[in-house]
Formats: structure tokens, sequence, C-alpha cells
């Protein structure tokens, strides 16, 4: 039997809500103004890095005389799009890009702006997926999440240097972080359709998709696996009579792409050749440039095979990953892109770019446990930009040892920080891993 309390009691009761609720309210004040002076922060920081940065893109020469011009792809994409709109050429069929059909409609935008020109257009269009994927990860830090990543961005995307706004590698790395953004708020279908998106551009987050799958909660799979499958056969449809064409112009070019020399195998060669005066010809190839020798195609198979093997291990690892645990599953994504891009025979440093997504994302997430791995990808982005443009000639042709340390330092940090985010993933025991922490 309950009893009814008092006009006393509940005066007391009232008085005592009132004053909770008088305690509880300069928190939530204090914690909306806190949230309000990290968004201007975010976008003041924002404006002011990427203003110099957009800047040093669009004037090559910012970097010196005598440097690799960090915009060269621009001028590629210039030609394939005025010869697609003006002269009604093809994609696959006669001009042969090796871009996936993805890639076509970011391509064609500035080509249709024509306000100044069209490099100046493109590094603005990269700029507004900058801004995008900064974006994603403040919605993750106001949803409860860490400003660490937001930070992450800021910072890591000027550090990498020319290449961030001269390249389109920025979509795959924005349409990585929406993924997380959309898994962490239970999405998974949206998430799908983000990583599509990236692979529909540049090939490579079809490799994170196994990962997501076994991470996702089990009623959700199938719709994750259609969604992805769905967007990318979109993308195809308008190819659709020239499929062979296309297999030829984007699978079968990248299949058969040496050893590049600036890969950790390329510059192998590159050390072997400086201290063993073993025998190593740097050739154009694929608007590249190859370590060529008697065991490149050797060296080669040996980055497929553990790639592959990579690839086979963290997706293991998302099996043993707790279902739905978006902040380990960030982690793990970022140790294993990483490592395939340190192992694979194939290394540009835009190819950073996805990883500053993915190590964004998981310091928006996991902190705590991302901070190693984020501090090795610091590191690497910085001697990146000192690879490329800066040193790129001395490296390939003029044999400096100074440059050469600092590739190969890249490239070995580069598969030490995925390490690091395995080791990260593993250090997360299911289920510890909170947004703040």
């Amino acid at each position: 039997m309950t009893s009814t309390p008092s006009l006393d009691e509940t005066t007391v009761l009232d008085e005592i809500e009132v004053l909770a609720g008088d305690a509880l309210e300069p928190d939530v004040a204090r914690e909306a103004r806190r949230r309000r002076m990290l968004v201007a922060g975010s976008l003041l920081v924002f404006v002011l890095t990427r203003a110099a940065a957009g800047y040093v893109a669009d004037h090559p020469g910012f970097y010196g005389p005598h440097r690799a011009d960090g915009t060269g792809d621009v001028y590629l994409y210039d030609q394939y799009t005025w010869d697609m709109r003006h002269l009604g050429a093809n994609a696959y069929r006669d001009l042969r890009v090796e871009y996936p059909p993805g890639a076509i409609p970011v391509l064609m935008v500035p080509r249709y702006v024509r306000a100044v020109s069209y490099r100046t257009e493109f590094i603005v269009l990269m700029m507004g997926f900058d801004a995008l994927g900064l974006w994603g990860l403040v919605r993750i830090a106001c949803r409860g999440g860490s400003w660490w990543g937001a930070a992450t961005w800021l910072a890591l995307v000027p550090l990498l240097g020319v290449v961030s706004y001269t390249r389109f590698d920025m979509v795959v790395a924005v349409a990585l972080v929406w993924a997380l953004e959309r898994a962490r708020a239970g999405k998974w279908k949206q998430t799908g359709a983000l990583l599509a998106v990236g692979a529909a551009v540049k090939l490579v987050p079809v490799a994170l998709v196994p990962l997501v799958y076994f991470v996702a909660p089990r009623r959700q799979r199938r719709g994750f696996l259609l969604t992805t499958a769905g967007v990318i056969a979109l993308t195809l449809v308008p190819f659709a009579f020239e499929l062979p064409d296309l297999w030829q112009s984007v699978i079968h070019y990248h299949a058969a792409r040496g050893v590049q020399a600036e890969s950790v195998w390329g510059a192998a060669l590159l050390v072997a050749r400086r201290l063993a005066e073993y025998p190593v010809r740097v050739v154009a190839s694929h608007r590249a440039y190859d370590a060529v020798s008697s065991v490149s195609a050797t060296l080669k198979t040996v980055s497929n095979l553990l790639c592959v093997a990579a690839l086979l291990a963290t997706t293991g690892l998302a099996a043993r990953t707790r279902r739905s645990d978006v902040a380990r599953l960030s982690v793990l994504l970022f140790g294993s892109l990483t490592l395939l891009i340190g192992l694979g025979s194939v290394y540009s440093p835009q190819y950073l770019l996805w990883v500053i997504g993915l190590g964004a994302a998981a310091m928006a997430l996991a902190p705590r446990r991302t901070a190693p791995a984020v501090a090795v990808l610091a590191v690497t982005v910085a001697l990146a930009q000192l690879e490329f443009p800066m040193w790129f000639w001395d490296v390939l042709f003029f044999d400096k040892g100074g440059a050469l340390v600092d590739l190969v330092a890249r490239d070995v940090l580069t598969i030490g920080g995925g390490l690091v985010g395995l080791w990260c993933w593993r250090r997360a025991a299911a289920g510890c891993l909170t947004p703040s922490a």
C-alpha cells in the first residue's frame, strides 16, 4: 500500500525539481555556448588555412623554380572535358580515360562554369568538398563526438600541400567521412551509398565494403550491400554499351601498372641503385614514373599478395568487431586502408587524402585510441609534401640522398601508420569505445 505525499512533502519535491532544473540550466547553456564557439572557431581556421592553401594550389610557382608542377593533372582534366563537351569525344572509347564513371561528373563541373580558368574553378570545387568534409566531422562532434576530428581535418588537408586541391581524391575522402557519419547515425544504406560514390570515383573504397559489412547489424547487411551495388550499377548505366572499352580504360589500365618509383618497392630499388649501383631505370609510365629493374615484376607480385593478405586479415578483424561499433570500425578502416596504400606497388601522395578522411573520422569517434596512429599520419603527410612537389625531381633523376631518405621515410611510416592503426583497433576492446573517449 502506497501513501500519498502530504502537501509539505509535495512542496519540498517541487522545490527540489526547480533547484535541479536551475542547476542544470547553466550547464546546458554553457555547453551550447561552447559548441557555438567551436563551430565559429573551426570556420575561422578553415577560411584562413584554405585561403592560403587555395592560393598555393593555383600558383605552382610558389614552391620555387625547378620543382614538379603539382597542377599537372588538372591540365589533363581540362583536356578531357574540353574534348568531351566541344568535340563530342567518348570518355572510354576515344579518350581512354583511366578514371571510373563517377569521376566524370566531378571533372565536368568546371567545364560548365567558365567564370575564370578551368584550374581555378576546379580548385574552388575541391575547396567546396573540403568544407563538406569539415561539416560531416562537425556533425559528429555536435552529436556527442569529439572535436579532435575537425581539428585533424583542418590541420592535415593543407599540410599535404598542392595535391589536396589539384586532384579529385578529395571527393573520395569526403565520401568516407560521411559514410562513417551516416553509420554512426544507424543509416547503413546511406553508408553503402556513400562508399559506392567513393568507389565510383576512385575504385579504392570497394576494398572497405567487406569490413563495413561485418560490422553492420545483421538485419541491415542486405540493404547495405544492395544499396552499394545499386549505386555503382547506376553510374555504369550511361556506359552500358561501352563496358568493354570502360574495362580496358580503367581496370586493365591500372592492372597493367608496374612498380611506381614512389612506392615502398620503388624506393627500395632506388636505394639499391644508390648504395649498390644496382641497375634501375626510372621511366615514364601510366602518367607517372616507374622503377624498372630485373626484379620489378617479382616485387609487384609480392606487393599484390601482401595487399590481398592484409585485406583478408583486416576483414577477419572486422568479423571480430562488435556489431554497430562504428567507433572501432573507423579505427579499423583507417588502419586497413593506410596499410594497403603503404604496401601497394603504386603510391601517389594524393592517396593520403583518403586516410586523412578516415583518420579525422576516427579522431571524432575515438580520439584517445586513434591519436597514436594519426600522429604517425601527420608526420607522413608532412614528408609527403616535401617529396612532392619539392624534391620530386631530386629523388627520381638527380639521386640526391636527402630526397631519397624523405621518400623512404614517408613510405615506411605509411606502413607503420597502418600497423599502428590496427594496434589501436586491438587496444580498443569491444564496447569500451565511446564517442568522447
